[in-house]
């Protein structure tokens, strides 16, 4: 006897692909939120860069500069957050300690780190409006540094175009015009996103101010030698001594959420541990 077989039944757990399904939440979407182009209705992954796409030019949010302009305004009413973690810089050190003739500071690391970890949560690098946020813009990488006359935010334009070496560079450049007090005020103005390092005055932690029409600020502190476990295989640790910071990102919650916040403060941490830096020498 021969029986038609019963035909192939659907995957029906999940409607996206696993690329697509990464892009979700990257984007801080679910299935029901992007329509699929694929077989029987599959979420492709040009599915979800198409939906990012067109809600990313405007996300309408509570009114964050209304709130922030207020003379009583606390960081509640502008829905400030802030988290930290600890990164081991061990790795980072010994490629500054090979690069002949190169002066990287961990600042420029971080900064390069930061243009990736953008990269794959845009939400971050945007500028606030009355009543939206304007996302996927060029990076513009506001470097705060202790001018002469206070502290001043140069700003290194469309930093998610440079490496390494070309980003430490311009962030040195601007930090000099800053130490001269050399700046024009356009040299401010603009920035998507903004770095500090508090470092070398010594301190350990800080909660960066967010600009008013920024979502989110770092900083890096003070790089100190910490004992830190080492795992040399499963299960086996030793003590070591390693150079250890920390990252502090103060954030909008009205404009992310902080899953969403943590997820790139995580992606950064996890590049300036493991990459392999010395590529971009």
């Amino acid at each position: 006897m021969i029986v038609a077989a019963e035909p192939r039944r659907p995957n029906t757990r999940h409607r996206a692909s696993p690329r697509a399904r990464r892009l979700l939440r990257e984007a801080s979407l679910h299935e029901p939120d992007v329509p699929g182009t694929g077989p029987e209705g599959r979420i492709l992954a040009a599915d979800v860069e198409s939906v990012v796409a067109a809600t990313a030019q405007s996300v309408v949010v509570s009114d964050r500069r209304d709130a922030a302009s207020r003379p009583d305004r606390s960081p509640t009413a502008v829905g400030a957050a802030f988290m930290a973690v600890e990164v081991d810089y061990f790795a980072i050190d010994r490629v500054r300690r090979s690069a002949a003739g190169a002066s990287l500071s961990h600042l420029a690391f971080v900064a390069r780190a930061v243009v990736d970890g953008l990269a794959a949560y845009p939400r971050l690098n945007a500028q606030i409006g009355a009543q939206t946020v304007q996302v996927r813009l060029p990076l513009h990488l506001g470097v705060a540094d202790l001018a002469p006359d206070g502290l001043v935010t140069p700003v290194v334009r469309d930093a998610d175009r440079l490496r390494l070496g070309a980003l430490a560079q311009q962030i040195s450049a601007v930090y000099d015009q800053a130490r001269a007090g050399s700046l024009d005020p356009e040299d401010t103005d603009g920035a998507t996103f903004a770095l500090s390092d508090s470092g070398p005055h010594g301190t350990m932690l800080i909660a960066p101010a967010v600009g008013p029409d920024q979502v989110a600020a770092l900083a890096i502190g003070s790089v100190r030698a910490t004992p830190v476990a080492v795992e040399r295989e499963p299960g086996d640790y030793v003590v070591a001594v390693h150079p250890v910071g920390t990252l502090g990102l103060s954030f909008d919650q009205h404009a992310i959420d902080t899953g969403y916040a943590a997820g790139f403060l995580d992606r950064v941490r996890e590049a300036l541990e493991t990459r392999d830096w010395s590529t971009e020498l």
